[in-house]
């Protein structure tokens, strides 16, 4: 039989959220997480990936809100950011890679903060993929490049209750 206090540090979250901002991560699309809308609507060449597309500086606003989280979550803030493309052959990934500060290279936003005794190890922004429906193939780019805050914490759950 295992004991609880053998189990400490088994469990890690990584919790997404989307930042709710006027625009996307890197175009100047607008941001709607509104349900029902008619599906590629909301694109442009830069957050479809479309050949020639460069994106733009990240969204001030969708930084701000990063950093404003990372501080409640007692994290110390990066005064320097590093993005990383994550390379992966998904049909929800027009450009074939996420912007990401997550990974080897990259710099998040917050760093070593605590919740609830719970240490979190980062806080960093990514940009969400499109919607794929593998039933039917077809794929909504409406979200692609929407501002999403990535949460990591410590492995410091040993239990669902706790999780």
């Amino acid at each position: 039989m295992v004991k609880e206090k053998e189990l400490k540090g088994m469990i890690r979250l990584e919790i997404h959220s989307y930042i709710l901002t006027k625009e996307k991560l890197f175009c100047k699309c607008i941001a709607s997480r509104e349900r029902g809308l008619k599906p590629n609507t909301l694109i442009c060449p830069i957050c479809c990936g479309q050949p020639g597309a460069k994106p733009m500086l990240p969204n001030e606003e969708a930084v701000k809100k990063a950093v404003q989280i990372g501080l409640m979550l007692g994290c110390k803030i990066n005064n320097k950011l590093k993005w990383q493309r994550k390379h992966y052959d998904w049909p929800d990934l027009p450009k074939g890679y996420q912007d990401t500060m997550s990974g080897a290279y990259s710099v998040p936003i917050g760093q070593e903060g605590e919740y609830l005794g719970i240490k979190i190890r980062e806080v960093h922004l990514e940009e969400d993929p499109a919607q794929w429906n593998p039933e039917t193939g077809n794929i909504d780019y409406n979200r692609s490049g929407m501002p999403l805050i990535e949460i990591v914490t410590e492995p410091d759950f040993s239990n669902a209750k706790q999780v």
